[in-house]
């Protein structure tokens, strides 16, 4: 019998390799078979997992319940959908039909969407995470059946490559571990619960710490990336608006440009419809996801609108105006603001909305045009693999001739494809980007903008009912306890009073907030809960916990803070303002502690506690109060400033018309120039001028 020759051999095994490493990277992209469930679910991260063939379970079904009588632990799969770093983790765990057979047999399998059910990305783990190499966007999770936190899968070390085999010898060891406790009795609850480990901590924390400023700078400081900027962790680069906020509050510009300003010159920034992408899977920006999400976009302008009005910076307020406009044009396509606007991705990472292909700058531009996309957008497949434009300097976005624009226009496609937009109609997403859209249209003086946002204010009183906020207008039987729905709601309304005067949307935001508070309020004076009860949370009241981590944005506890500040100065010294100050007090003292070593994670909290401690801010009253706030605002967006309209604040108003400056004591009445003089725009611990 002959044998194959070396040649053929080698080349029988070459294609063998090669079809094999086409597979490992085409799998995520080839068409899905319909093997579960979950298929065809509304809910994005649900239908996601259609093909595989794991058996899931779903909260909508009392899931957690039924796990208890189970006999298997828990995996608790929580994510959102639309970011590449989760489809990829997702694809390794659980795609392998290996994989899906063991975790269906070994475990009871609950998957939660995030966006649906909010109250989830941070129920677990609370504060240990921020000490953890977590991936907000993909959580998997092993409980016992009684709902006992048993370990983390799939720690997450920023890389960019995630092992199959890796994540099911994590799956086996933890059954293993599940059946040798079960074996000896002891369960997790006798000292390995994790979740216990958090509430215990919580619970022993003094209430009365405060944060250390200077300290959180400089350990912020520390972890900027000096070449590429940003907070990067491994490869992965995600976007910390409140990190610059806090930057711009207390006046550390030079640690705002160091770490921002480059990457307003990278792919991360969306200079063809305006925003910011989600992340970028490389350091130095060279694969980022396409993937928008609104809240996260809406402090990103509100970020760049503050330091623009501070350094008189057309760059800064050209961005935050070009982000504007494009969260809404996500509410006049959509009706209600989605949570993300996503876009397909080719296995080269590539766009085919926002990629520009080299055939296409071939055909579509002149040869000086074209080298002028090379130069100036970084047109260059060499340098820029996904060939995504982005701007190379401030004076691209600045030219008067706006030539970037006009390169654009000329390689628009001839078939205009048109952006996907997912997980519209939640109550968190729309208050919250409302709120900051306001915010920035008031900080501009921009009265048409103001006016074109009342539709997306009516919308917002399709979820409430009296003080009842819903987390979405449709199915509303499991969506009446989540924390963020009502401070979205609150909040958006006090920007409504501020910019506006409208005092009827000032009551509404300031009873909706009072439920909150009494709703929600956890065991420690000052704590509010992401859920209002353990009915919410399946009947696990160890998931009753609040939010640290800006996640999707600012967290529960800074929002808390926040609005509780806001609308007790303007109740002034009545019992309420009183109590609502108390009690943001209460709550920056209790999570102090734990903040201070949260780095980026917790700078929505810090940014809460500066206003806390540093208590200084401005009224105005009389015949032209509104206006007069909104110009101290535009120079002093920092703090605090507010008309007192109607029956508020009357021990100001009885003092005549002007600005007042309220600290230690009551200043004024000033003019708009006297009190931006007097009013330091940087807070903590700025001596008054």
């Amino acid at each position: 019998m002959n044998k194959p020759s070396y040649i053929v051999v080698s080349c029988v095994l070459l294609v063998l390799g090669l079809l094999a490493t086409a597979r490992q990277l085409l799998y995520p992209y080839l068409p899905p078979a319909t093997t579960n469930r979950l298929e065809g679910s509304s809910q994005r991260f649900l239908s996601a997992a259609g093909h595989y063939q794991v058996n899931w379970h779903i909260l909508e079904e009392d899931a957690l319940k039924l796990g208890k009588s189970s006999g298997k632990p828990i995996l608790l799969v929580v994510g959102l959908y639309g970011s590449r770093v989760t489809q990829d983790m997702d694809t390794a765990m659980f795609a392998d039909t290996d994989t899906a057979r063991f975790v269906s047999e070994n475990y009871y399998c609950i998957r939660i969407d995030g966006y649906e059910h909010p109250e989830w990305l941070n129920a677990v783990l609370p504060i240990s995470r921020l000490s953890m190499q977590l991936y907000p966007g993909f959580q998997v999770w092993v409980l016992d059946s009684s709902g006992h936190v048993q370990s983390y899968i799939g720690r997450w070390s920023g890389s960019s490559s995630i092992e199959n085999q890796q994540l099911f010898r994590e799956l086996v060891e933890a059954r293993h571990r599940y059946d040798e406790m079960k074996a000896q009795g002891t369960g997790i609850k006798l000292g390995l619960d994790k979740q216990q480990v958090d509430l215990d901590l919580l619970g022993s924390q003094s209430g009365s710490a405060n944060p250390h400023f200077p300290e959180y700078a400089a350990q912020l400081s520390t972890l900027i990336d000096s070449v590429h900027g940003g907070f990067p962790t491994g490869d992965i680069h995600r976007l910390y608006p409140n990190v610059w906020r806090y930057f711009s509050m207390t006046g550390n510009s030079r640690l705002w440009k160091r770490s921002l300003e480059p990457l307003l010159l990278s792919p991360i920034m969306d200079i063809k419809e305006g925003g910011f992408f989600r992340l970028s899977n490389s350091r130095d920006f060279t694969k980022v996801e396409f993937a928008k999400p609104s809240r996260l976009n809406a402090e990103m302008m509100k970020v760049l609108a503050i330091q623009g009005q501070i350094d008189g910076d057309s760059f800064y307020n050209e961005i935050a105006s070009e982000t504007f406009d494009f969260l809404f044009a996500e509410s006049e396509n959509n009706k209600m603001i989605p949570a993300c606007q996503e876009d397909e991705e080719s296995p080269q990472a590539r766009s085919p909305r926002r990629s520009y292909p080299s055939w296409m700058l071939r055909d579509k531009l002149s040869a000086a045009d074209r080298d002028w996309a090379v130069k100036n957008l970084k047109l260059d497949p060499r340098i820029n693999p996904q060939m995504v434009p982005y701007i190379t300097s401030r004076l691209v976005l600045l030219d008067p001739n706006n030539k970037y624009q006009e390169v654009l226009e000329a390689l628009k496609p001839d078939k205009q494809l048109k952006p996907i937009y997912s997980d519209t109609g939640y109550m968190d997403v729309n208050g919250h980007t409302v709120a900051r859209m306001l915010e920035v249209a008031r900080m501009w003086g921009d009265s048409d903008r103001l006016l074109a946002l009342q539709t997306c204010l009516n919308n917002l009183e399709m979820f409430r009912s009296g003080t009842t906020i819903t987390h979405r207008t449709e199915d509303i039987q499991h969506q009446t306890g989540y924390l963020g729905d009502y401070l979205g709601y609150a909040d958006a309304k006090l920007q409504e009073y501020l910019a506006t005067g409208n005092l009827v949307g000032f009551q509404q935001g300031l009873s909706v907030l009072n439920a909150a508070i009494e709703r929600f309020k956890g065991d420690r004076m000052g704590q509010f809960n992401l859920s209002a009860s353990p009915s919410d949370m399946g009947g696990f009241d160890m998931f009753c916990m609040p939010e640290i981590s800006d996640d999707l944005g600012e967290s529960c506890t800074a929002q808390m803070i926040r609005l509780m500040l806001a609308y007790g100065r303007l109740l002034g010294d009545t019992v309420s303002g009183r109590n609502l100050i108390q009690l943001a007090k209460e709550s920056t003292y209790l999570f102090s502690d734990i903040a201070n070593a949260g780095g980026p994670d917790t700078a929505g909290f810090f940014c809460a506690a500066a206003e806390v401690m540093d208590d200084r801010y401005a009224v105005a009253v009389g015949p032209r109060a509104k206006d007069l706030s909104a110009l101290l605002y535009r120079r002093i967006p920092t703090r605090f400033i507010a008309p007192a309209l109607g029956g508020l604040r009357p021990d100001i108003q009885k003092r005549g018309p002007g600005i007042y400056l309220i600290g230690k004591s009551v200043e004024g009445p000033f003019s708009v120039e006297e009190a931006a003089q007097r009013l330091p725009t940087t807070l903590v611990g700025t001596p008054h001028r």
